[in-house]
């Protein structure tokens, strides 16, 4: 967990150290003077009277400590120093300590001037005595002091600060920042209800983790990175996807799959694009449907005009081998979302979606539909029972548990199938520990001593048709005369 939170923690112990820098720089060092006062009894030769008067100085301790810090003995050092200060202000650097059974007690002064830290010290000492000399002297004889106070060493000059030096503070301010932060990142995590592991998401939707995708900070300006980056970890991740989605049921072939989410902003659109990408990549047939009738973004990502598409064909406007665009005359066609219709809900559960799904399962090997957000809008779960299931992204540290949650629920409300669940948005130093795999994989091929696999080589040569998605011997493409065959733009 503190692994996760380091950002927290390094940001409060850097935090420590620069206020305990500020402290260090921005404040003048200070000296301490000290000085002691010895409490004596005026006694006669008899033991049991120098056992009294030895307790009575010890009992008038006490008394003499406040009198110290009080006003009369300090109001006086500061007329005789000629000090511009308050009583009260002076009693914040003046201190006093003592010892059980003791009766010396101690006076300190604390001033940023060692000069007049002494002069401080020594002239409360003197005052000290002069008031209890005063106080004690009996009101019958004015010359006989029973018990008085006396300088024992008058303070020395301090020439050495007494203050925490800058280490000191420095070594302070990391420790505390520590503590701190290490308190930050426990309180942050145990109120951090967001999800960030595969295996937390499959348990929560009660589907295999078919996967996680790296955050990629270059996605906005080349979304294809399956395409136009195939060596890349990213890349890699999709590919490891696509065979995991191959194997969801080997026995029962999941051919038309709604690629949706909790909430938006989960990287839906570019997931199922590259996904399309990737499997298309090994020969297989596959339609790529833009099936967000709201807010459509994977035409855009392949440069592809979306005027003509899905609702022309669900219109009855064109067929949908017409309406299909064809990826750089391989084996990836795309059908655009068309015109934006006021009821996406209806016509996404309506039966002429039915009809071209159907027609759509007879001609490619895998369909894969991108749809609107789960919870927000309806339309998901209304194209759901067309299909074999879907395909539930959960934004790594995005989406709340209750969301993941809620969006599963809402999924099986209609009877549909979640066949997986991908972790999107994952941070690169997650990506390795979330995956398993460090992205380079030792293995030994028939004849050969060993083989080095890396992202991107020596996977996507194109394979036989696998019992995954088997390739129908009846199926027919559309006519290449009713296909629209589009080539990727230079520089997308």
């Amino acid at each position: 967990m503190l692994g996760e939170r380091w950002i927290v923690i390094a940001v409060c112990v850097g935090l420590g150290m620069l206020s305990a820098a500020a402290v260090s720089f921005g404040r003048s060092p200070e000296y301490t003077a000290q000085t002691s006062l010895f409490v004596t009894t005026q006694v006669v030769n008899n033991p049991q009277d120098a056992y009294q008067g030895a307790q009575l100085s010890q009992d008038r301790i006490t008394s003499y400590v406040e009198l110290v810090t009080g006003d009369r003995v300090l109001g006086e050092t500061g007329r005789r120093l000629g000090l511009a200060t308050t009583p009260a202000d002076l009693a914040a650097q003046v201190g006093t300590s003592s010892s059980p059974n003791s009766v010396i007690f101690g006076v300190t002064a604390t001033d940023p001037s060692p000069q007049r830290a002494a002069d401080i010290a020594n002239t409360v000492a003197e005052v000290t005595g002069e008031v209890v000399g005063e106080l004690e002297r009996p009101q019958n004889d004015q010359n006989l002091t029973y018990v008085g106070a006396r300088v024992i060493q008058p303070a020395a000059v301090p020439d050495t600060p007494s203050s925490p030096g800058a280490a000191f503070l420095l070594a302070l301010g990391l420790a505390v920042g520590l503590v701190i932060g290490v308190v930050a990142a426990y309180v942050r995590d145990a109120l951090d209800n967001t999800v960030t592991t595969s295996d937390e998401a499959a348990a929560i939707v009660k589907a295999p983790a078919l996967g996680a995708v790296l955050l990629d900070p270059s996605v906005p300006a080349t979304p294809l990175t399956v395409h136009e980056s195939p060596n890349t970890p990213i890349s890699e991740n999709f590919r490891r996807i696509r065979t995991n989605l191959q194997f969801v049921d080997v026995d029962k072939p999941r051919k038309v799959v709604v690629v949706t989410s909790g909430v938006a902003g989960e990287g839906k659109s570019t997931t199922t694009a590259n996904l399309a990408t990737a499997v298309a990549s090994t020969g297989r047939r596959v339609l790529l449907i833009e099936g967000d009738l709201r807010r459509p973004g994977v035409s855009a990502l392949f440069g592809v005009d979306r005027a003509v598409g899905l609702t022309t064909v669900l219109s009855g406007g064109l067929s949908l081998g017409r309406a299909v665009h064809n990826w750089g005359g391989g084996s990836l066609d795309l059908l655009p979302s068309g015109v934006l219709p006021p009821n996406p809900s209806e016509l996404l559960g309506s039966n002429q979606m039915r009809t071209l799904l159907h027609e759509a399962r007879v001609t490619y090997d895998l369909v894969l539909i991108d749809t609107p957000p789960v919870l927000p809008v309806a339309d998901a779960a209304a194209l759901l029972p067309a299909t074999d299931g879907a395909l539930l992204l959960c934004g790594y540290g995005r989406t709340t548990t209750q969301q993941l949650s809620s969006a599963s629920h809402a999924l099986r409300a209609v009877s549909g199938n979640v066949l997986g669940v991908i972790l999107t948005l994952v941070p690169a130093r997650r990506i390795g520990r979330d995956s398993g795999y460090d992205g380079t994989y030792e293995s030994v091929r028939d004849g050969q001593a060993g083989g080095t696999y890396r992202h991107g080589a020596a996977e996507d040569s194109p394979p036989r048709a696998s019992a995954g998605w088997p390739r129908s011997a009846s199926a027919s493409a559309p006519r290449a005369s009713e296909r629209t065959t589009w080539v990727q733009r230079p520089g997308r």
